[in-house]
């Protein structure tokens, strides 16, 4: 025991170790960098004072143990300090695949963490092991899975905080359990029954801490394991799709992200590629994203990073460069001749290698609603880049309309608006009541009232009241947003030929009428 006590025998030295290997895994979680992570994990001095809790427990040694445990605790504080301050002040937020590595655990973390304890605790019984102990360092991973909480402290995740603390608990619980079966089995036994007891009830506190942890990795792992099936599906349709549209292209890395809430749209990122003269349009791009939805079932964010392969220059491939160029100025040129509007999105040039092969021109353009182009023009502009290059060549057009918002509503004459008031407020007084003729008097510079004249066939049965002229009135009002001077003249009509008044029809226009 004597590496465990020479390791908790300095506490400046190893809280000092301790700060330096907490920059150093933040900032590898931060930049998704395994290298910087894997730094930290071989520098941190965490694993000592949990492997000195095990042999405390063991060896019911009371002193050791309390020092082990308020290593551990400031171990704890200082991690998620440090961390999520580290957070705060650099300008890296986003969540890498490192972040969510340790943010997502399962019982197969539980069972990796016993293995590497029970190595770790081996390496220091056989001397000849000991050169193994940096690898169980790495193996057990307790820094990370604390800055990773501290990170989500200071994103203000809960999942990634949660899942990384139960991660860690995972592990420092692991290697207290293996380390006392372990040591167990090597003899380390406490012999008095005062001895027996504390270390029963060690015991007893460590299964049960092993216990409860299990529980929620068993549920994690059913959704690893779900979540797993679904990134593989996914990851194999979009190498699926890529083959299919570039054969030659080549995909260096692909990256699912599936969130737990299902309200957050999970994420694909993959980093393309292409070969020289080589490209991805839009409608291709839509196309993979579509496929991907359809696998997924359900909306996605899809992140392509396309790199263009460099290749060695001959003559011939500056040839075809400077052939490129030259068709994008004049296809350039010849759209702006035939609509200034136009606004050219992308262009790209297809050149293939065989001189008889078509050259291809893909085109997006926004086209203006008001602007036409028809496929008479695009075979035009084939047309004339054949004559002009020698060579055939074939043009892709896709056009994104661009609407523009409409710059005046027009107007509704001030009669009509009377006429629609007036129709809606009789229809409220009584259904009954035709408006047979309306003129309107608009008001001149020096009036500020317009003059509304209007004829009304009222019912035989019905009296016209001042209420009834003052609610038209109101209502011509506010619909003119003007003074009204309202002046109704009444016709009661009784015709033998109609059973019911309802039945007259308003005239749309005044007619001719002697009364």
């Amino acid at each position: 025991f004597s590496s465990i006590k020479a390791n908790l025998a300095h506490p400046v030295s190893y809280f000092v170790l301790l700060a330096l290997a907490i920059v150093i895994a933040t900032l590898g979680l931060l930049q998704n960098s395994p290298a910087f992570v894997i730094g930290a994990m071989v520098i941190a001095p965490l694993f000592w004072p949990v492997l000195a809790t095990a042999v405390g427990i063991i060896t019911t040694r009371g002193r050791m143990l309390k020092k082990a445990l308020l290593f551990i605790i400031g171990s704890i504080v200082a991690s998620l300090l440090i961390s999520s301050l580290l957070t705060l002040l650099t300008p890296l937020k986003e969540v890498t695949p490192e972040i969510l590595a340790r943010a997502n655990p399962n019982i197969l973390d539980l069972v990796a963490a016993l293995a590497s304890a029970a190595a770790g605790l081996l390496s220091l019984y056989w001397p000849h092991l000991s050169g193994t102990i940096a690898g169980v360092a790495i193996s057990v991973s307790l820094l990370p899975p604390l800055c990773a909480a501290g990170i989500g402290i200071a994103l203000g995740s809960w999942h990634i905080f949660s899942g990384s603390l139960l991660l860690f608990m995972a592990n420092v619980g692991a290697i207290i359990f293996a380390g006392i079966v372990v040591l167990y089995i090597l003899n380390f036994r406490p012999q008095k029954d005062e001895e027996v007891k504390r270390w029963r009830i060690g015991v007893l506190i460590t299964s049960l801490l092993i216990i409860a942890i299990s529980i929620p990795l068993l549920f994690f792992l059913r959704q690893t394991i779900t979540r797993t099936t679904q990134e593989q599906n996914l990851k194999r349709e979009l190498r699926n799709q890529i083959s299919q549209i570039l054969p030659q292209a080549t995909i260096d890395k692909i990256t699912v992200y599936l969130d737990q809430d299902e309200k957050v749209i999970p994420q694909v990122w993959a980093e393309i590629y292409l070969p020289e003269g080589n490209y991805l349009n839009y409608s291709q791009k839509n196309q993979i994203k579509q496929a991907l939805e359809t696998v997924a079932a359900r909306e996605l964010e899809l992140r392509l990073d396309l790199v263009p392969s460099i290749s060695i220059v001959r003559d011939e491939d500056q040839q075809r460069q400077e052939l490129r160029q030259k068709i994008k100025d004049q296809v350039s040129g010849q759209i702006q001749d035939l609509d200034p509007e136009l606004i050219i999105e992308s262009l790209n040039v297809q050149i293939p290698m065989e001189a008889e092969s078509a050259i291809l021109v893909d085109l997006l353009l926004r086209q203006p609603a008001d602007t036409s182009l028809t496929l008479q023009h695009k075979n035009q502009l084939a047309e004339e880049l054949s004559a002009r290059f020698g060579r055939d060549i074939q043009i892709e057009i896709e056009l994104i309309p661009i609407l523009r918002l409409q710059a005046k509503i027009e107007e509704i004459p001030p009669r009509e608006l009377a006429r629609q008031a007036i129709l809606t407020e009789l229809e409220l007084i009584n259904s009954r009541i035709k408006l047979y003729s309306l003129d309107l008097l608009e008001p001149t510079e020096d009036e500020k009232t317009t003059t509304v004249h209007c004829i009304l066939l009222l019912p035989p049965d019905m009296n016209w009241s001042q209420e009834y002229q003052a609610s038209v009135e109101q209502t011509v009002q506010e619909a003119l947003k003007n003074t009204v001077e309202l002046e109704i003249l009444f016709l009661e009509l009784t015709l033998p030929f109609m059973e019911d008044p309802a039945d007259l029809q308003p005239l749309t226009e005044t007619p001719e009428l002697d009364i």
